[in-house]
């Protein structure tokens, strides 16, 4: 007596929630897409995120070091070294790349398109 085929239901898509994937995207921008499949946008994201974050942060570390290391050595009155810190917290660098960061985070957040 023969065994009649087993038949296997296919496996039904798992749908992925939008929800999770606004929240992932609100730790790290550009992780949310690549959770709801949206690969290529998610890592252009995560990778200008990275970049201008990194950028601000490497830049205001470089201020803070240049500043420390004038006041520690006592020469921060001396000609014009105040000038320079001055000059170096407001040149604009770091403002740029916070900026960048904020529309990368921005737009993560409103570009998870409706899953097909």
């Amino acid at each position: 007596m023969e065994t009649p085929p087993i038949i296997v239901a296919p496996k039904k898509p798992t749908r992925r929630k939008r929800s999770l994937a606004f929240t992932l995207n609100f730790f790290l921008p550009g992780l949310g897409h690549l959770y709801y499949g949206q690969r290529r946008l998610g890592a252009i994201l995560i990778l200008i995120f990275l970049f201008s974050f990194g950028w601000s942060v490497t830049h205001y570390l470089s201020v803070m070091g240049k500043t420390l290391d004038m006041g520690f050595s006592g020469d921060l009155l001396k000609g014009d070294n105040l000038e320079q810190i001055e000059s170096s917290y407001h040149d604009g660098t770091a403002g740029w790349a916070l900026t960048i960061s904020f529309v990368t985070f921005c737009t993560s957040l409103v570009t998870l398109e409706k899953e097909k």
